[in-house]
């Protein structure tokens, strides 16, 4: 193994808790939309409505032909009624909103991401940020200039990847402060299922003719076995570090997402 593919994985491990989280669990910083009302432009039905992208639950990438769909845990809108949509949040009080962060569609195809965005504040019809989301799973920040004291806040599509199918997201957040990449990435990690800890341990044990060495490299396997951390999660985590560090010249010219260590 390579100094570069160990500095490389310990990096991965140093985002990943030893307790994987899921939703919201354990996430320091207070996600203001699930204070919210929110509407939508809209809706592609009741089980696609736009509570689904608020209740703190990011559904794995492209899971949707495992039959893990997700109905009830994300919003979507009619690809029919047109690709420039909005989703809007309201608050009984006012709120400091310094950051949104925005998890496209992508259980099903990764196509279903919006594009081209724009978020206006109040009923201020100037947007104060402007940007373009990337067609990827995990989270996009937008990040507004400075802080503002807001009771509502749209963010507006203008387009999406997808001109055939039924674009959305798997959750929007809203915070007061700017959350570490870190903070983020617990948002998306996910629990392994039993079935996959007696696998794991069936690897770990060399019930398939194999051991796994003491080198670096076991001790870090062994790391993820006795842990209930995903392998699927480990992916993720290098699909985000992969997009931060190949498109950060390209999101810095884009977007308004910036790269936080």
């Amino acid at each position: 193994m390579t100094r570069f593919n160990i500095c490389h994985l310990l990096f991965l491990l140093s985002m990943i808790d030893s307790g994987s989280v899921t939703g919201n669990d354990g996430f320091a910083m207070d996600n203001l939309a699930l204070k919210a009302r929110v509407s939508a432009k809209s809706e592609y039905s009741e089980e696609f409505s736009a509570r689904g992208a608020i209740d703190g639950e990011i559904p794995p990438s492209l899971s949707g032909g495992t039959g893990r769909t997700d109905a009830n845990r994300a919003w979507a809108i009619r690809g029919s009624d047109g690709y420039e949509s909005w989703f809007r949040f309201d608050w009984d009080e006012a709120q400091t909103v310094a950051e949104v962060v925005y998890f496209g569609r992508t259980t099903m195809l990764m196509t279903e991401c919006f594009k081209d965005y724009e978020l206006l504040l109040d009923d201020d019809p100037v947007p104060v940020v402007r940007g373009t989301f990337q067609m990827i799973h995990g989270p996009q920040r937008v990040t507004l200039p400075e802080a503002k004291t807001v009771r509502s806040l749209t963010l507006r599509f203008l387009n999406a990847y997808t001109t055939s199918t039924n674009p959305g997201a798997s959750e929007i957040a809203v915070f007061a402060q700017n959350p570490s990449d870190r903070d983020l990435f617990a948002m998306i990690s996910e629990k392994r299922s039993d079935a996959e800890d007696q696998l794991a341990n069936k690897v770990l044990q060399g019930d398939f003719g194999f051991r796994i060495c003491s080198s670096l490299s076991g001790i870090i396997f062994r790391f993820l076995m006795f842990t209930r951390t995903t392998s699927k999660a480990l992916c993720r985590a290098a699909e985000f570090v992969f997009i931060r560090r190949m498109n950060k010249a390209e999101l810095s010219k884009r977007s308004s997402m910036p790269v936080r260590e």
